[in-house]
């Protein structure tokens, strides 16, 4: 280094100054303002934030936000008296423990209880539960009848197997709190079985499965042969094959292995659509497990087609995380979110049914049932779970695993039926 040389040393911030940096918030780069403002009871650091476009913004949301948390009232915490007076109101007084009856319990100790830490609408539906399914049955019976036999009178009261479900879930609660404050040593739920119910929608399933088949044959024959429906006929193809409503949303082309080369296309289904903070791409399935599904030709064909209408309309794309690439994008370059994918569903059948719509219509999760009859009807139950993923009983999952013949051999029954389509 020459004598003329010098060297530039970024000085420090003083301590007390804070810190600023850039960051993500829902996917959109902001400043970020930040200073310590002491330290939480357990001895956390608790910090204020400020967000903006630009540093100056940033600071300044920070010192309003400051401002307003100097300003606003500040929660007292209970003093060790109050918390004994708390603990003493939901405590048993021991001596009378056998005079105290079970609907004089839950309305003047654990519903308050409850009310103080849950939500009006939640503590509406607990009363209304409380009120309907159970004090009817408890009236003047005392806590230490409080057993087996009257839970079980109280869940035999209800004729809707999804109500004696939230019945019982609501006696669990009642339980471990009685368990809590001392009122019953034992808990009598322990040789009660949780109550099972088939969903309503479930039972429908079995009713219309045929049906929809039938429907979802003949609307991809037609949207097959149109071609302002390339991205619904693509849509329905890749549901055809057992894909999650999210998995299909979050396909990047990197899911796609060996697209170029006939017969040995395969989808590596190994993430999903994220939205619960913004839109990111979630590195793994519903089930954290990694599925390999062989491709018929004319998904192939399809996705190949996509992929050269996408080169064409990437340019929006990049302003989303980790989605520069992503399978599905609109016109526009915008990524295709679940309310848009729905919107697409609805228009769909809306256009096939007409006026027979609502009596008709199916949920996309249908498409994964309508896939897993196709594949049962030639495919052992293991190479078809590994193909849906599904972990349900409904597929025996204690078969041995899926050979890459049996896969292909799936590959190509899903092939000939589609054959029938184009």
């Amino acid at each position: 280094m020459s004598q003329h040389d010098t060297i530039t040393i970024m000085a420090r911030r003083a301590y007390g100054t804070g810190s600023i940096y850039r960051t993500k918030v829902r996917g959109k780069e902001l400043w970020c303002a930040e200073k310590a403002a002491g330290k939480n009871p357990n001895g956390k650091r608790k910090k204020i934030r400020g967000f903006g476009e630009t540093q100056k913004e940033a600071k300044a949301n920070l010192e309003k936000n400051i401002v307003k948390k100097i300003t606003q009232p500040q929660t007292q915490q209970p003093t060790i008296q109050e918390l004994l007076q708390f603990f003493n109101n939901h405590q048993t007084d021991t001596n009378a423990i056998n005079n105290i009856t079970i609907k004089e319990i839950i309305e003047t100790k654990y519903l308050p209880y409850k009310e103080e830490r849950t939500q009006q609408k939640t503590n509406d539906n607990r009363q209304g539960i409380f009120k309907k399914h159970i004090l009817p049955y408890v009236n003047n019976t005392t806590i230490d009848n409080y057993n087996q036999e009257l839970i079980e009178k109280i869940l035999n009261k209800s004729t809707e197997p999804a109500t004696t479900k939230t019945i019982y879930s609501q006696i669990r609660a009642l339980t471990t709190y009685l368990i809590n404050y001392g009122y019953i040593a034992q808990n009598p739920l322990s040789q009660i079985p949780k109550p099972k119910y088939t969903p309503k929608n479930q039972t429908r399933n079995n009713t219309i499965i045929d049906t929809a088949t039938d429907d979802v044959r003949t609307i991809v024959k037609q949207y097959s042969q149109d071609k302002t429906k390339e991205t619904e006929t693509l849509l329905l193809l890749l549901l055809l094959m057992g894909l999650r409503r999210m998995e299909l949303l979050g396909l990047t082309w990197d899911c796609i292995l060996n697209i170029e080369k006939k017969g040995q296309a395969q989808l590596l289904v190994k993430q999903q659509l994220d939205d619960k903070k913004g839109f990111r791409i979630k590195p793994t399935t519903k089930t954290s497990e990694i599925r390999t599904i062989y491709l018929p030709e004319d998904i192939r064909h399809a996705l190949l087609k996509r992929k050269q209408q996408n080169r064409k309309i990437y340019n929006n794309i990049e302003k989303y995380e980790n989605l520069e690439s992503l399978v599905f994008i609109d016109d526009t370059g915008e990524i295709i979110t679940p309310n848009k994918l729905r919107g697409i569903w609805k228009r769909i059948w809306k256009e096939f049914y007409r006026e027979n719509y609502e009596s008709n219509k199916f949920t996309i999760h249908y498409m994964r049932h309508i896939a897993a009859n196709l594949l049962l009807q030639s495919q052992s139950p293991q190479t078809t779970q590994s193909i849906i993923g599904d972990k349900e009983a409904v597929l025996d999952k204690y078969y041995s695993h899926a050979s890459r013949k049996q896969q292909q051999e799936a590959a190509q029954q899903l092939q000939k039926w589609l054959t029938t389509l184009f």
